[in-house]
């Protein structure tokens, strides 16, 4: 294999999305919520995101698309 198709495949790799999804609490219940994240996330990062994004706890954070 030649090294430019590795780096085309490694480039390729780190820059996918993921979409995650998570239910966050609000006054009136949980909504669930989806957003896409980098595929270098994992669960944690994407916590804190959900969690800084809509200021509130978040529940159930998994992905959906890989």
């Amino acid at each position: 294999m030649n090294i430019l198709v590795i780096m085309w495949i490694v480039e390729y790799i780190f820059n996918m999305n993921i979409t995650w999804q998570c239910y966050v609490e609000t006054k009136m219940g949980y909504q669930l919520v989806s957003e896409d994240f980098p595929s270098r996330f994992n669960r944690n990062d994407v916590t804190r995101a959900f969690e800084g994004r809509y200021n509130t706890k978040v529940l159930q954070v998994n992905p959906i698309s890989c």
